[in-house]
């Protein structure tokens, strides 16, 4: 598969994906929380699958997750939570496409490498992806709460804070599971002769 080619479906395959997740969040997990916590912000989910998708995909792919993540984002946010304010917009979506990678890239020297690229013949462990995730996270729910508090979206911003970083992670670990079962797959159609 030509290397045009391969960034294109990836991209394709994770901005698909990443918008499928967000609307099982959405649509099916979000109602349930709004009705057991009602005072929750209505940009927190408690079991985000999103992120085990940035995760995940930033892993397998490296940098090549970047565009997808962020149109993936992009789309998501637009449509299924109500951005309309462009710059909000894109501030959100730059986050999510760019902080996986940069804080993978980041993490990696000191020992925690989460990435599994071609070297690799082992997928890293859970424990792996969870410290790998709580520092995503916890840049991610900062980042994200500055831009929804700049823009006058969130009222409890510790309560909004608490509750991303959760949901990150609750939703790293449900993403886990899911990820074991179509590794086989993935793993046909990206690993092959990538280079980061």
């Amino acid at each position: 598969m030509s290397l045009i080619r391969r960034s294109l479906t990836s991209t394709l395959l994770i901005a698909a994906l990443y918008i499928a997740l967000d609307a099982i969040v959405v649509f099916l997990f979000n109602p349930i929380q709004f009705h057991v916590v009602p005072g929750i912000s209505p940009y927190s989910s408690l079991i985000y699958l999103p992120f085990a998708l940035r995760v995940f995909g930033t892993s397998l792919l490296g940098k090549e997750a970047i565009p997808g993540l962020f149109i993936g984002m992009l789309a998501s946010s637009h449509y299924f939570w109500g951005v309309n304010n462009v710059e909000m917009l894109l501030a959100l979506s730059l986050i999510g496409g760019l902080s996986t990678w940069l804080v993978f890239r980041a993490i990696a020297p000191l020992g925690v490498d989460a990435f599994y690229l071609e070297d690799r013949t082992q997928v890293p462990p859970l424990n792996t992806y969870l410290v790998a995730g709580l520092f995503v996270a916890t840049l991610d729910a900062f980042l994200m709460v500055a831009v929804l508090e700049a823009f006058g979206k969130v009222h409890q911003a510790s309560l909004t804070y608490a509750s991303f970083v959760l949901g990150a992670l609750s939703g790293l670990v449900v993403g886990w599971y899911l990820a074991q079962a179509s590794l086989p797959l993935v793993n046909r159609l990206f690993r092959s002769d990538r280079a980061e």
